[in-house]
């Protein structure tokens, strides 16, 4: 929530004109909806808000979420052109909007990550597509984790980042005749079972090198069975 002021003032412009439409969806518990009421009121929040409580949250899977809080930037034909995860993730988008629209419309470039394990070494795929054909300029960052089962639940799930400080490896990838490309990432699994990896791509035509200031989408993926099993229980 303490992005909300910052996102509020930066978007007005943009919901005031009809440029931007906002909607939030929340898949807090029910214990939750008091809480969410009192955000409502304090923030003036005046777009639509979703509450799925107890209930499935039809979004989780459907967008396929990884992870809380989350935000996404869909263009007028419904197609998202990029996503961001974390405490400024509305802000980021608003950031992505705003150099977006100075472009026009561009094409959307895109990208599917396919993780996999070779013996001891965790294995993350990345189809890229491009229509442009221009580099795509990526930033990799993952953590280890550390997990402990105890009667089929998780007791314990201890991330351990590799680089303390920012992304484990940044690139750009060239792109030839075609409009795909296909990149494979690797890193020795050492003494663990499950990584988790996020993949930022900069959109093509955006600048800036903050991954989390505007114009980078993100894709999360867990190498090895345990990521997924540990999602399902986190979220």
């Amino acid at each position: 929530m303490r992005q909300l002021p910052d996102f509020i003032k930066r978007s007005a412009p943009y919901r005031a004109s009809g440029e931007l439409a906002v909607l939030f969806v929340c898949n807090a518990p029910n214990k939750g909806a008091e809480r969410l009421k009192s955000v409502i009121a304090q923030y003036e929040i005046d777009w639509p808000v979703l509450f799925y409580g107890d209930g499935p949250c039809v979004p989780n899977k459907e967008w396929h979420v990884s992870g809380v809080p989350i935000a996404f930037l869909v263009n007028p034909q419904g197609v998202i052109v990029c996503h961001a995860m974390g405490t400024t993730a509305c802000n980021s988008m608003v950031g992505t909007y705003e150099q977006l629209r100075r472009q026009g419309d561009p094409a959307p470039a895109g990208m599917r990550l396919r993780p996999s394990t070779e013996g001891n070494t965790f294995v993350v795929r990345m189809e890229l597509y491009n229509p442009s054909r221009s580099p795509l300029d990526l930033a990799i960052d993952c953590q280890y984790i550390d997990m402990e089962w105890t009667d089929g639940k998780l007791t314990k799930a201890e991330y351990i980042d590799p680089v303390k400080h920012g992304p484990e490896q940044r690139l750009s990838v060239e792109f030839n005749d075609a409009s795909e490309m296909v990149y494979e990432w690797r890193l020795d699994a050492g003494q663990y079972e499950s990584l988790l990896c996020d993949v930022y791509m900069r959109l093509p035509g955006c600048t800036g090198d903050d991954l989390w200031g505007g114009g980078w989408t993100i894709q999360r993926c867990w190498v090895n069975p345990g990521g997924p099993k540990y999602c399902k229980e986190a979220f």
